[in-house]
């Protein structure tokens, strides 16, 4: 997170982290494709735009940010939580890109 936040700051961008689990999830570094998509699917939920409001007046849009993708279900899970709390999410970013189990 520090690196994030250093950004952040530079580029006088908000973090403001709003996912979170609604259910535990197996650890995916030894899950392939299909069973990474199935381990992750409905897992995430995001704080509704109106809940983050009590923070913070002007919601923009989302740039996710994730330190490893692998296959992008994780990406994918996220921007759906998103979407149905009410955010646009414009982009993502990662650190990193593993090359996926086969």
């Amino acid at each position: 997170m520090e690196i994030l936040e250093k950004v952040a700051q530079d580029n006088s961008l908000n973090i403001t982290p709003v996912l979170f689990h609604v259910r535990a999830v197996q650890d995916q570094s030894k899950l392939n494709q299909s069973q990474r998509r199935i381990n992750i699917t409905d897992a995430l939920s995001a704080d509704s735009k109106n809940q983050v409001r009590k923070f913070r007046e002007n919601i923009e849009p989302v740039i996710l940010v994730d330190d490893l993708m692998t296959t992008g279900s994780t990406l994918v899970e996220a921007v759906r939580a998103l979407h149905s709390a009410g955010y646009e999410v414009k982009g993502a970013v990662t650190c990193a890109f593993a090359q996926p189990l086969r």
